[in-house]
């Protein structure tokens, strides 16, 4: 029998982190998405799984746990995803588009 694997794809949460608190709540809302995804028997891509910081420095890393093994979300400075780049500091953004600071 052939074994199939189904993958979430195309998943973006974003939210504002101003306090700690906020941190937990998103952790909270990805181990959510975890038990969902285990429901439905469709796994996070692990080469896919990043989180970015835009204008935040609150040290935070966060993890999502499958088929009883953790895995780290890696934090990225910048992301091109359907053609578009976008950096943490935006910066990277503006001069792609030609805008010059």
């Amino acid at each position: 029998m052939n074994k199939n694997e189904h993958h979430a794809d195309d998943m973006k949460i974003w939210t504002q982190l101003s306090h700690p608190e906020d941190a937990l709540q998103l952790q909270m809302d990805l181990d959510k998405l975890n038990e969902w995804s285990a429901r439905w028997i469709l796994k996070f891509n692990s080469q896919k799984r990043k989180v970015m910081h835009l204008w935040q420095d609150m040290d935070t890393k966060y993890y999502i746990t499958q088929y009883n093994q953790q895995w780290d979300i890696s934090s990225v400075q910048q992301e091109k995803d359907l053609g578009v780049l976008t950096c943490s500091d935006l910066m990277g953004m503006a001069l792609e588009m030609g805008i010059t600071p």
